[in-house]
């Protein structure tokens, strides 16, 4: 089989149509989906494979030119399984088998549930029906919840589907734009059964926009993140901004402004020496711009809000200004090789890591980077740490390397002691978890997290996704209900602030005097949780040695006046 990409349809352009095209050019194809703004044609042979683009692409179809090219997916990527995500958690097994059934023959559906994902992989009869599933399913709005859905390989990798490798292109040039977005705009900005948002992905030439935290209804913001090449970025952007001035007016929601979340380090180039530069954007773009300062938001490591208001125009034009210093600022620091530096030990040349980049705006999915130095704002990196992070099984050949390569290698750059836990010899599940154990300061530990959800990024356990591992952490028990908070308050805004999901859990891994908290989320969330957990741990510890020294002092006075 061979698929060919067709970009750049009127929308007014349906299957039928387009095959009439086909055969009044004399080309004879299979199947023919087509989606919003573009479509995928199958042929049955090499011939009308090179037909197919020779006489197409470039055509003009009710005044589109269309964009006729090679599918980016290969045959021996072609699976007949596929896994769905971000399902709801009442959902059954047969009502899932129910929404798949009518896409092919289903030879096998199997859930896989845990405290905090709810998914399963259905496997169909070819690897055509897969596929169709994929392109029906995928961004659908199934009881409330925007259904994630993508090809696996035999081993479970999840691999992106044609319409995303088409059109993302290179992902080294990718640019990935954090908004924090009021949660009373989101289900406009998603519509009904995912419209919208497959709109403005149509509209923008192809970025991916993905809304973190639907789950948690209640929070006020959440984090919306498109990723694309820059300019259809700003594009989507500017789409987004238009569905909330139109919500707002609508409902009368009040003024329309964006936040943009930024690293710390990089803020100093968008305001410039004596705020030159932020000055000059406001002058250029007709608006108001603050930047955060790092104590405002410390809890989002390394992150800062910049805040826009003015007109929907104006906010796109600060936006596309300001994310082209943000990813000038990027390219600067990469040049100069500053990305992975550390203290401890010297990198040793291998294809593991060769492939270890450190993510930014230009990688799908997208961490923090690894800087060189941690921000003053946060603790100590001194401060002893230590974190249990749950990896599938499957992974752990992988995190550990040929004879240990691997591992050694996560421990020689982190600088702190990682060790997996041995496989137990009655474990028969596929889908059992092990635990990584990582002992050292918090710098330290934070690295080696780093390097452990990177691998896994590389490796494919999340496809076009972002890795969510869950992390553990031991805190002193006395400490544990300032963390949850009255009526789990606390919790929730940690919640909110990071995007992680935070809960105290039981565990037999604590001693009597310590609680377990488990942290769920990808990189950046689960780092900047345990940020603020920390900072949380330190408050408490700082208060109790004032109360202690207060009362010791009070006992002083008391028994010198009784000596007297």
């Amino acid at each position: 089989m061979y698929r060919v990409y067709v970009g750049n349809l009127d929308r007014a352009v349906t299957e039928e149509s387009l095959r009439t095209v086909f055969a009044d050019k004399g080309i004879f194809v299979s199947n023919i989906l087509v989606k919003s703004g573009y479509g995928f044609v199958d042929c049955p042979d090499q011939s009308t494979f090179d037909q197919t683009i020779d006489q197409l692409n470039g055509y003009n179809l009710n005044g589109s030119v269309l964009q006729v090219e090679p599918s980016t997916i290969s045959k021996r990527r072609r699976s007949n399984k596929i896994q769905i995500r971000n399902l709801p958690q009442h959902i059954t097994k047969s009502d899932v088998e129910q929404l798949v059934a009518s896409f092919g023959t289903i030879q096998c559906c199997n859930r896989v549930s845990t405290s905090v994902e709810n998914s399963v992989t259905v496997v169909y009869e070819s690897s055509e029906q897969a596929q169709k599933a994929v392109d029906q399913l995928d961004n659908y709005d199934f009881e409330g919840s925007i259904l994630r859905v993508e090809i696996a390989n035999s081993r479970g990798t999840w691999m992106k589907d044609d319409a995303q490798s088409n059109r993302a292109g290179n992902p080294e040039s990718n640019y990935l734009l954090r908004m924090l977005i009021p949660s009373c705009f989101i289900g406009a900005i998603i519509g009904k059964k995912g419209e919208t948002i497959r709109q403005i992905t149509a509209d923008s030439g192809g970025v991916r926009i993905d809304v973190h935290g639907k789950e948690q209804v209640d929070f006020t913001e959440k984090i919306v993140s498109a990723t694309g090449k820059p300019e259809a970025v700003t594009i989507a952007c500017r789409e987004i901004l238009k569905v909330m001035q139109q919500q707002s007016l609508k409902n009368s929601l009040g003024e329309v402004m964006l936040k943009i979340l930024a690293e710390d380090r990089f803020c100093g180039r968008v305001i410039g020496k004596e705020g030159m530069v932020i000055k000059k954007i406001r002058e250029d773009t007709d608006t108001k711009i603050i930047v955060s300062n790092a104590q405002e938001v410390a809890s989002l490591f390394p992150d800062r809000i910049i805040t826009i208001r003015g007109s929907v125009d104006g906010l796109s034009k600060a936006e596309e200004a300001i994310s082209k210093i943000l990813r000038e600022s990027f390219d600067k620091e990469a040049e100069q090789g500053m990305l992975h530096s550390s203290n401890s030990g010297t990198m040793q040349s291998s294809v593991f890591w060769s492939r270890m980049k450190p993510p930014g705006y230009m990688t799908v999915p997208s961490y923090p980077y690894l800087p060189k130095s941690r921000s003053a704002a946060d603790v100590s990196t001194s401060m002893p740490a230590f974190y249990y992070i749950t990896v599938p099984s499957s992974a752990v050949g992988v995190l550990i390397g040929k004879a240990g390569s691997n591992i050694k290698q996560i421990m020689r750059k982190s600088g702190a002691f990682v060790s997996i836990e041995p496989k137990k010899t009655s474990e028969a599940n596929p889908h059992a978890e092990r635990s990584v154990t990582i002992k050292g300061n918090s710098d330290s530990a934070w690295k080696a997290s780093y390097f452990i959800f990177e691998t896994m990024r590389l490796e494919g356990f999340a496809g076009n996704d972002d890795v969510r591992l869950r992390t553990f952490m031991k805190i002193p028990k006395l400490v544990a209900g300032r963390v949850i908070g009255k009526n789990g308050k606390n919790a929730r805004d940690i919640e909110h602030m990071t995007g992680a999901i935070v809960r105290v859990t039981e565990d037999s891994r604590a001693l009597e005097d310590e609680a377990m908290v488990e942290i769920f989320g990808n990189f950046m969330a689960t780092q900047s949780a345990i940020s603020r957990i920390r900072r949380i741990v330190n408050q408490v510890g700082q208060q109790t040695r004032s109360d202690s020294a207060k009362h010791q002092g009070q006992v002083a006075a008391v028994t010198a006046v009784s000596l007297a």
